[in-house]
């Protein structure tokens, strides 16, 4: 009778700080020729479900909050071959597929890659409370990267920009980075020159991020022809060509994240759009069929009152349009001030330095 009577939404969220995303989000990698007969191990970390009813499946806390992603990417390559598709939340279907070939000098590679801006709604119907969640979230986040079953520092961890993300962000990098973005959906000069439509300046930053990358590292002197190499003192990987291709195909990811998210709020706005002027509309409609049915105003009112009516929607239609116009020049505007800020910034050092 107790047990009945626990606020499970309140353990819920006060438990979340002892969680970890890694735990749940780590999944084996299909094991090489040598690992076969290895039991494979998970990342470690609590792990918190609950059961609400002696019916009711568990409930994993942390893969609850997860699946709130607004975006989520997955990675393969294998072989020749990769495969990268993005997901929205609750959608089985992928919102972007691309499966291609890739010169691939870094062998089996897995990414699962979780996207989480801060908008309204994002944890609305989340078993925990949302500024828990995002504050949980930004306190895990980062893509972190395991060689096997071990996390390879410092990818991942707070104030490491592996991925070139901050770097990019500060200065307002208008051109993707990777082979993915600039083969499958390259950005046209009008995109790249608009403030509203370029992707690139929406970035996913890395405190949005919460995902793991999965490889198979090789050692310095083996005879594996594929695979990343730690470096002597075990802090990263060497950087080589393998190396090159594991943050252009990540960064990839999220560039897809960045140009998926764009088009769905693109998509949404305009969706917004017409449905408030198809109200108008409708209003519109509904008013002059009360003037007209009315038995009080004569046909002379009545013809100028529809006229005014109509005269009101084509005003508001062109307002609506006119807003969206001015949205972009403040859009511009803004960003111009940045650029003037930098200049100045810029000058001032070179003046000091002289």
């Amino acid at each position: 009778a107790q047990a009945d009577d626990l606020d499970l939404r309140r353990v819920r969220t006060e438990s979340i700080g002892v969680l970890t995303p890694l735990r749940s989000l780590f999944h084996r990698a299909e094991p090489s020729l040598d690992e076969k007969d290895h039991t494979s191990t998970s990342d470690p970390g609590f792990m918190l479900t609950i059961q609400q009813g002696e019916d009711a499946p568990e409930e994993d806390v942390a893969v609850a909050i997860l699946d709130a992603y607004v975006l989520r990417a997955v990675l393969k390559v294998d072989g020749t071959k990769l495969d990268l598709k993005i997901y929205r939340r609750g959608r089985r279907s992928s919102y972007m597929s691309i499966v291609d070939t890739y010169e691939n000098d870094i062998g089996h590679l897995r990414a699962d890659i979780r996207f989480f801006p801060r908008r309204k709604g994002v944890f609305a119907n989340t078993a925990v409370d949302g500024r828990r969640a995002y504050t949980w979230i930004k306190q895990n986040s980062g893509v972190a990267v395991f060689d096997r079953d071990f996390r390879v520092q410092p990818y991942g961890a707070p104030y490491d920009d592996w991925l070139q993300l901050a770097a990019d962000a500060a200065r307002n990098e208008r051109d993707p980075r990777s082979s993915i973005a600039k083969k499958h959906f390259p950005m046209s000069a009008e995109v790249r020159v608009d403030t509203a439509e370029n992707w690139m300046l929406r970035l996913p930053q890395s405190a949005q991020l919460v995902g793991i990358v999965q490889v198979e590292g090789r050692r310095a002197d083996a005879g594996d022809e594929n695979g990343p190499v730690a470096s002597a003192d075990r802090e990263g990987f060497v950087s080589n060509r393998a190396f090159e291709q594991l943050q252009d195909v990540v960064r990839g990811a999220v560039e897809a994240i960045a140009q998926s998210d764009r088009r769905l709020q693109r998509d949404e706005e305009e969706a917004e759009r017409a449905a408030r002027l198809e109200s108008i509309r409708q209003e519109t409609q509904a008013a002059i069929k009360e003037v007209e049915a009315s038995a009080t105003i004569g046909p002379a009112d009545k013809a100028r009152i529809v006229a005014a009516i109509v005269q009101t929607q084509e005003l508001v239609e062109r307002h609506e349009e006119s807003a969206r116009e001015r949205e972009r020049q403040l859009e511009v505007m803004s960003l111009l001030g940045v650029v003037a800020g930098f200049m100045t910034h810029e000058f001032g050092t070179a003046l000091q330095e002289l």
